[in-house]
């Protein structure tokens, strides 16, 4: 996504943080309002740079919810990750719930 698109995301959801895909800089916005590069310096960002979003760690509860409503979940647990999506069925052990980390695509 170019620079306009991740500030719109950022306007919309505050929380959310964004890779610089040209040097893996990551940037989030602060408290102020200012986008800020961790670990929390000040930078120029160009118009037409490209974004990747990071994907920020949900409860399971919540990733079951984004599942029902249509998204891709991911399920990260050690080094094994299970993607829940368009399957018909959502299948998962109990570990998945208190072992994984969950992420919405």
């Amino acid at each position: 996504m170019k620079t306009w698109e991740m500030i719109k995301e950022l306007t919309e959801n505050p929380k959310l943080k964004f890779k610089r895909l040209c040097d893996s800089r990551i940037f989030y916005c602060g408290n102020s309002g200012y986008l800020y590069r961790e670990p929390g310096m000040s930078e120029v960002i160009g118009i037409d740079e490209d974004w990747e979003l990071i994907s920020q760690e949900v409860t399971w509860q919540e990733a079951i919810q984004a599942w029902v409503d249509g998204k891709t979940v991911r399920c990260k647990k050690d080094r094994e990750i299970i993607y829940f999506g368009s399957w018909p069925d959502f299948i998962a052990d109990k570990t998945n719930f208190t072992d994984g980390k969950w992420y919405i695509e």
